[in-house]
């Protein structure tokens, strides 16, 4: 519209100004030249003006390209990281994320013989395995309509039934109960991995749990936000999985049981198990387990969800766009101050299109010397017009120095008001210093164009700068008649093709600023988000889809439990539950921040931490930074205990060694940490003593500092020596 506006303008102007300024009997060869330097300098602004609208045009068009790119690619990051729903109400800023489940089935797969697997295994084999077999697992879920939770070490962890869940999934696959599904699930893992070895003739082997209840699904944490799901229902189903005696096993609880319908006559054989914390349960074993039987489950579950059922169809419903207020924003074009917000919009619009000003400036600064230099030729060969020339210079000499003027000042509101006044008052001068009606035509049509489109000042102002201008002319040209009726209407449409062209400009202009500013602001708070849930280099690995395994040595991990959270919260609600971790791992993220570590994962109320994170490492600042924080949790717990009367303490583990780190699976990836010395720092979390900090002599080394006394030699034998361990004096 903008470019169709101005191109026709200046047909107008050289079809008929041109014609009749030059063939005009009176015309002389420095009128001509008055007309065609004016007529040059509006072309180039009308140029100036056209190129800044495609610039707009092109510079929009890659701005919202890119940032969709880029938030595209951040939003599969971190819905890879959540469940969508979650992504999305997390992304917003909404960390207080819970919801009650009331039934939902829980399936528990655990990695047989992981400590050996990972002893056997370079870093980078391991990795590859673990993302291999992950990813067949994540694959399953999809499948099943089960919503993967987390994978801890071995540990593979999805939920059948959650709300948000079901509402994504296809009727022919809700109709069949989540316990159905989930025992489905397990057998279908079975069957996956059937072909998968981690050395030759070593089959990855499971074992898996199954359990039906209420949960509390949730996002705990602060600085690392997780989801979780909370409640007794997941213990549960951990002691289905490690009650198995034998691999490729699959136990389910009594009350998953109950909730099958039996459709397929899978085989269960009844007995009783002794779980810990929770005495003897009745459980179900899935019997004959042979490849015969996983495929006939797997079969006649697919056999079930492929049956012909129609689609259903979500209308979705357009939400009524909110009436404008014509009679609010008709008073507005009277206002004559900025708010904060617009001029804050203002500024933003000069310095955005600032170089593009410059130039528009110098075409009116050019223009100006040509017209001194052609009133001073006419001054030297006519001896006339003395008065005009100097009005010409001085003229020139103001906008000159007003076009460089220091770019605090061109930002000003005065400033910008000031050049609107000079824009007026050189359609006064022009009219005073010239007689000619076509010469002044031409020269008013390039002050209206820099007026509406070469103003430092928002679309409110500029109307209101050239309704004044226009009913000013209007006033002389009725007492003068000096134009006359034809130059009159081209300056006329001239002003009304002005005010057209200058509402789409300035509101494409305001499109593109508002989205730059919103693109902008929506991608740095998804990458701000990112980089506090992943090490800011596996961020920038996976954006680029390049992921490698991280091997640290030298790398302090601790592990903290918190004593005497498992019974305290026995006879609590899950949301009390829920809300009590969320309070106490807010501390301690605070903390992570406050010492520099980096919090790898929360597990139940288990709390896990690195020295760092990023390549940059500093082995005995990174010890001292993990102890340190030892201490804070201890001191945080005690806080707690004062404030709410409860007897809970923190049972912490340190050691130093080799961490192998990285990422793993398709859905809900988690940057995890494995290896021999990871299983160390666990054990000395498990072996210490309620309220004090156990380390190993490797973590002892670098706190030579504090006061240590030797504890136990921890005998484990997966790692095949013991440890020395040591407790810390506090």
């Amino acid at each position: 519209v903008q470019s169709t506006a101005l191109s026709l303008l200046n047909l107008i102007v050289v079809a008929f100004c041109s014609y009749r300024a030059i063939l005009s009997e009176e015309g002389t060869w420095l009128r001509i030249l008055k007309f065609d330097s004016i007529y040059i300098g509006f072309s180039l602004t009308c140029a100036v003006v056209a190129y800044q609208q495609q610039l707009t045009d092109l510079k929009s068009f890659a701005l919202t390209k890119k940032v969709e790119e880029q938030a595209s690619k951040a939003s599969e990051i971190l819905t890879c990281l959540f469940p969508k729903p979650i992504a999305k109400r997390l992304l917003a800023g909404d960390l207080s994320v819970s919801q009650e489940e009331s039934s939902v089935t829980v399936v528990f797969c655990n990695i047989c013989d992981f400590q050996e697997i990972t002893n056997s295994l370079s870093p980078q084999e391991l990795t590859a395995l673990l993302d291999f077999v992950f990813k067949k697992l994540d694959r399953l879920c999809s499948l099943y309509g089960a919503q993967k939770i987390e994978t801890v070490g071995y540990t593979f962890l999805a939920c059948v039934g959650l709300y948000d869940t079901e509402k994504e999934l296809k009727r022919q696959l809700r109709e069949i109960s989540h316990s159905e599904r989930a025992v489905s699930l397990a057998v279908a893992m079975l069957n996956e991995l059937k072909e998968v070895f981690w050395k030759h003739s070593a089959q990855i082997k499971l074992k898996i749990g199954v359990n039906s209840g209420s949960v509390i699904s949730g996002v705990v944490g602060h600085y690392k936000p997780q989801f979780v799901l909370v409640g007794d229902t997941i213990n549960t189903a951990s002691r289905m999985a490690s009650g198995l005696s034998e691999p490729n096993s699959i136990q389910v609880s009594s009350s998953a049981f109950e909730l099958l319908d039996h459709s397929q006559k899978i085989g269960f054989e009844k007995q009783e198990i002794y779980a810990k914390g929770k005495g003897i349960l009745d459980t179900y074993l899935l019997k004959n387990l042979n490849p015969e039987t996983i495929q006939t489950v797997v079969k006649g579950f697919h056999k079930r969800t492929l049956k012909s059922c129609g689609e259903e169809r979500v209308q979705e419903i357009a939400t009524p766009g909110e009436n404008r207020d014509f009679t609010r924003k008709f008073f507005g074009l009277f206002e004559l101050k900025y708010n904060p917000q617009e001029e804050r919009f203002r500024v933003k619009k000069l310095k955005e299109f600032e170089p593009l000003y410059k130039i528009e400036a110098l075409v009116v600064l050019f223009l100006a010397v040509i017209f001194a230099v052609i009133v001073g030729l006419e001054f030297f060969i006519y001896s006339e017009g003395l008065g005009k020339l100097i009005t010409t210079i001085v003229f020139t000499a103001i906008y000159g120095v007003s076009s460089v003027a220091l770019k605090k000042v061109r930002e000003s509101i005065k400033f910008a008001w000031g050049v609107q006044i000079l824009y007026i008052l050189i359609l006064i001068i022009v009219w005073n210093l010239d007689s000619d009606p076509e010469v002044y035509t031409i020269a008013t049509s390039f002050v209206i164009l820099n007026m509406t489109h070469c103003s430092l000042l928002l679309r409110r102002s500029i109307i209101q700068s050239l309704s004044f201008g226009y009913l000013l002319l209007v006033v002389v040209e009725a007492r003068t008649r000096k134009l006359g009726v034809f130059n009159f209407t081209c300056i006329s449409i001239l002003v009304f093709l002005g005010g057209v062209t200058l509402y789409f400009r300035e509101g494409l202009f305001s499109s593109f600023i508002n989205k730059k500013s919103e693109s902008k602001k929506e991608l740095v708070q998804t990458e701000n988000f990112l980089k506090r849930v992943l090490p800011v280099h596996v961020y920038d690995e996976l954006k680029e889809e390049d992921l490698n395994t991280d091997i640290y040595s030298k790398m302090t991990i601790l592990y903290a439990d918190i004593v005497g959270f498992t019974s305290w919260s026995s006879d609590k609600t899950p949301e009390n539950v829920l809300e009590m971790l969320t309070a106490l791992f807010k501390q301690f993220d605070e903390n992570c921040v406050k010492h520099q570590v980096y919090k790898v994962h929360t597990i139940g109320d288990c709390y896990v931490v690195l020295g760092n994170s990023s390549t940059t490492r500093d082995p005995s600042s990174e010890c001292r930074n993990v102890f340190n924080f030892a201490t804070d949790m201890i001191s945080a717990i005690e806080k707690v205990n004062l404030e709410q009367g409860l007897s809970l303490n923190m049972r912490i583990g340190i050691h130093t060694g080799t961490v192998i780190g990285g990422i793993s699976g398709t859905d809900i990836v988690r940057y995890d940490i494995y290896g021999e010395d990871v299983f160390i720092a666990n054990k000395l979390e498990s072996s210490g003593i309620p309220g004090k900090v156990l380390v190993s002599e490797e973590t002892k080394s670098y706190l030579e500092e504090f006061d240590f006394e030797p504890y136990l030699k921890i005998e484990i034998p997966e790692v095949k020596r013991p440890v020395s361990t040591y407790i810390f004096k506090s």
